[in-house]
């Protein structure tokens, strides 16, 4: 059927007045209603698209309600309004750079559009540009002062970064605004167990949690931090229950994004990667021109340590650490990720890997991190799938390779909220960490028969023994000299914003708090001790 534009100097269709009418009156289902016979009548505007966009973002359809805005773009390509919520699907579904891209195009349309702001900085801070989402973020409470939902967000961020006076600012500012804002409740509950304020955090999560407003997001991250309490109360049965049904919760609204038809599961990707890299001859690290220096890069499995690691060495004034930063984009997509990617890599000449090499170093430059004349560090733990591709491009960068208890390490992603991605999505429940634990390592053994992978491995439980001994060997094997002004790591982190998981951990300095946890959970992680104890043993752990 043809389209029928609206003639803005006629009488709109009867129809449009009875949508109108339907909106005025709160009725929001037959105005949909409305929409779509107007289109399926052929009649064509940016309101009806953007209407019914609205209806599919409330029932889960985000990508077709991103067609539909796309199709009122097309009519109004200098809608702010549009484009800013084009920016929040797409933030929805988790596409952070599509989303950043659609929101600064809103606000150079229109620059006091606060919503624009707000998906701006949130854009930002899934990517792990804190800097910018916090400048975001401020600018969109000056836009609104009364922007709950951003107050609540710079709350969170406050106290990532251990800034305690300035996160209960923001959370009461929130909270008086909007009373139950859900993410300035969390702030304040996560300062509540920083205070030892015990029974106040209980209060706040009861409330939370009893609250049929709740999200189902909100409701995961609060039963991880009931999970919390009660592991500070030394209820391990509960704590556990709390944890595992935080993480059910987060894979049942996830799981969909991620898990598609076709789509490989990471644990696969290993597998595949394993066989691979095992039909390969034994190799040592070939000399290649083109590899620059100072570069190294800290590997690992989440939550043994990397972020550890990546402080220390940040507190130097020689040395940028690149913190969970998409540096090897190009290479993963096409050298890894494709199933015939290693094939290609191992056929390639080293003259054809410059241009993965330089798309490396332009995301560097891109950072807007000065590296003249200092050591570049990429602390990302994920990129230890990718190290067939790290080894070729990168042959002479010095591999950091963190450690720990693989129980500890399997226990403590089970009981941690991820920013959800393919890798995370396995995190959430204590079998898919430990599957993936094992995966992992069964991979890396390999690299290191095929692929000259001999990294410096830094034992977490040994950092925290004797980091004056641990420290020098690691900045020996990097290079560097080592400075009694490492042992003050944790004040330098006070400066800086850290996107990890682990950043509240870091700043509180060295703690044995963590080691031997998975003691106190003995009977609830039992159906995958027999799945670690390989690793256990490999890695010279006690068996007790």
């Amino acid at each position: 059927m043809s389209s029928r534009p609206i003639d803005s100097a006629r009488s709109p269709p009867p129809i449009f007045l009875e949508i109108d009418q339907a909106m005025r009156a709160r009725d929001f289902r037959r105005a949909v209603a409305l929409t779509q016979q107007a289109l399926d009548a052929g009649y064509s505007s940016p309101g009806l698209f953007s209407l019914r966009a609205r209806w599919r973002k409330l029932n889960g359809e985000a990508s077709a309600a991103i067609a539909d805005l796309e199709r009122a773009l097309a009519l109004d390509p200098r809608s702010a309004t549009i484009l800013g919520e084009i920016a929040d699907c797409l933030n929805g579904l988790g596409h952070h750079s599509k989303a950043l891209e659609a929101a600064d195009e809103a606000v150079s349309c229109e620059p006091a559009y606060v919503l624009a702001w707000f998906q701006k900085a949130l854009a930002h801070q899934m990517l792990n540009q804190l800097q910018d989402a916090r400048a975001a973020y401020l600018e969109a409470v000056r836009l609104d002062p009364r922007m709950a939902a951003a107050l609540g967000r710079l709350a969170a961020m406050a106290v990532q970064q251990n800034q305690h006076d300035e996160a209960r600012d923001y959370a009461r500012q929130a909270l008086e605004i909007e009373p139950g804002q859900d993410v300035a409740t969390l702030a304040l509950i996560t300062l509540d167990m920083a205070d030892d304020a015990l029974d106040d955090a209980d209060t706040h999560l009861r409330t939370l949690l009893a609250d049929p407003r709740t999200t189902q997001l909100t409701r995961s991250i609060a039963l991880s931090h009931l999970g919390d309490l009660r592991d500070r109360e030394q209820h391990w049965p509960e704590a556990f229950a709390a944890y595992r049904e935080a993480g059910h919760i987060w894979n049942s609204i996830y799981a969909t994004r991620f898990k598609q038809p076709g789509r490989e599961a990471v644990p696969d990707m290993l597998t595949r990667l394993r066989a691979a890299v095992k039909t390969q001859p034994p190799s040592a690290p070939r000399p290649c021109a083109t590899d620059a220096a100072g570069l190294a890069f800290i590997l690992g499995f989440p939550r043994s340590g990397t972020t550890l690691l990546g402080q220390i060495l940040a507190s130097r004034s020689d040395v940028a650490v690149f913190e969970e930063k998409p540096l090897l984009t190009r290479a993963i997509r096409e050298l890894i990720e494709a199933r015939d990617g290693l094939a290609k890599l191992a056929g390639l000449p080293d003259s054809a890997l410059d241009a993965y090499r330089e798309d490396f170093w332009k995301r560097v430059r891109q950072s807007g991190i000065d590296v003249t004349g200092k050591l570049v560090v990429d602390q990302t733990a994920f990129n230890t799938a990718y190290l067939p591709a790290i080894r070729r491009l990168f042959p002479k960068a010095p591999i950091i390779f963190a450690l720990r208890d693989p129980r500890d390490v399997a226990f403590s992603c089970f009981r941690r909220m991820f920013a959800p991605n393919l890798f995370t999505l396995e995190l959430h429940s204590l079998e898919g960490a430990a599957r993936l634990y094992d995966a992992m390592m069964r991979f890396v053994d390999v690299c290191r028969e095929r692929t000259g992978f001999a990294p410096l491995e830094i034992r977490n439980e040994d950092l925290i023994a004797d980091f004056d001994g641990v420290t020098k060997q690691l900045c020996e094997h990097l290079g560097l000299a080592w400075d009694e002004s490492l042992r003050d790591f944790q004040e330098a982190t006070h400066d800086r914003l850290l996107a990890t998981r682990s950043a509240t951990q870091v700043r509180r300095g060295l703690s044995s708090e963590g080691v031997g946890q998975w003691r106190n959970y003995r009977e609830q992680i039992a159906p995958v001790l027999g799945m670690l104890k390989p690793w256990v043993r490999r890695f010279d752990y006690p068996a007790e």
